[in-house]
């Protein structure tokens, strides 16, 4: 489904620049866009993040998976998502490159490009922002897509900023078979548990995800402790996976009658993030 937006005029994005919108840093940034801002019904997302601990808006379920493996590799030390080009100098590359810069059909105006992801990392040595922008593949075949991913590979190329394409080609394909079942759970609203009950169950569920306790038998656990009904176990335990209560390694399959898949810090390496770095989509 499309995603119709706020009208752009120079009004709105003043107001979003006067309210903070893509500046800051860690758990202080402000997204340029945010899942308001979007007045389609399609899938968006506000979720918690694990790693930079505030609300992470993102806008489709592919965003969502690659924002779910970011935060699983050890470099990565902040996470910016939808991050706002400057638009004068988004406009100067695109007539300088003969490209249509996006407009707003609607009213004329044109509305900042915006990057999904700008990831910061710190492997020791060196600290390096990447720029992703998320896609699916078959996107990638609109020319005014790639009129428009030009523009934000030219500004990043000026800024000595790694910038690339992620489609669902290199993601896991059991990732992306997770998020698309946890997606589900990442908010309460409609199962009928008490969203802070569900948060206060951590301290109570860790020690048996750490000494690998079967999912299952977790769940009517939670449920004698915690005086729910058939069901509401897994809900909340599923509330709490696809909400980072715990780092689960959502590249293997979770199965209720076994221990849940966690990574150990220890094991970590640069893996994750060379998903992330390696085997981008080429847009020339």
């Amino acid at each position: 489904m499309a995603k119709k937006r706020t009208k752009t005029t120079p009004e709105s994005i003043n107001r979003r620049k006067k309210a903070g919108r893509g500046e800051g840093s860690g758990i202080k940034f402000n997204p340029y866009t945010v899942v308001q801002d979007l007045h389609s019904r399609g899938r968006k997302s506000r979720v918690w993040g694990a790693l930079i601990k505030r609300i992470h808006h993102v806008l489709s379920d592919l965003e969502l998976t690659v924002l779910l493996m970011i935060q699983l590799s050890p470099y990565v030390v902040d996470i910016q998502e939808q991050w706002d080009l400057p638009l004068e100098r988004t406009l100067a590359i695109a007539e300088k490159l003969g490209l249509d810069h996006p407009i707003d059909p609607e009213t004329g105006y044109y509305p900042p490009i915006t990057t999904d992801f700008l990831i910061t990392t710190d492997d020791g040595l060196r600290r390096t922002t990447w720029a992703r922008t998320v896609k699916s593949s078959k996107e990638l075949d609109d020319m005014r897509v790639l009129e428009k991913f030009e523009i934000e590979r030219t500004y990043f190329a000026g800024n000595n900023i790694d910038w690339g394409i992620i489609t669902e080609k290199q993601l896991p394909e059991q990732l992306r078979i997770n998020v698309e079942h946890l997606r589900a759970y990442l908010v309460l609203d409609r199962h009928n548990i008490d969203e802070q009950v569900v948060w206060q169950s951590v301290d109570f569920l860790t020690p048996k995800v750490y000494e690998g306790m079967h999912l299952q038998a977790m769940a009517r656990l939670w449920e004698d402790e915690f005086e729910g009904v058939l069901g509401d176990g897994i809900t909340a335990i599923k509330f709490l996976i696809i909400n980072s209560a715990w780092p689960v390694d959502l590249k293997q399959k979770i199965r209720p009658n076994a221990p849940i898949p966690l990574i150990v810090q220890t094991d970590l390496s640069s893996e994750t993030l060379d998903d992330l770095t390696e085997g981008v989509e080429d847009v020339n």
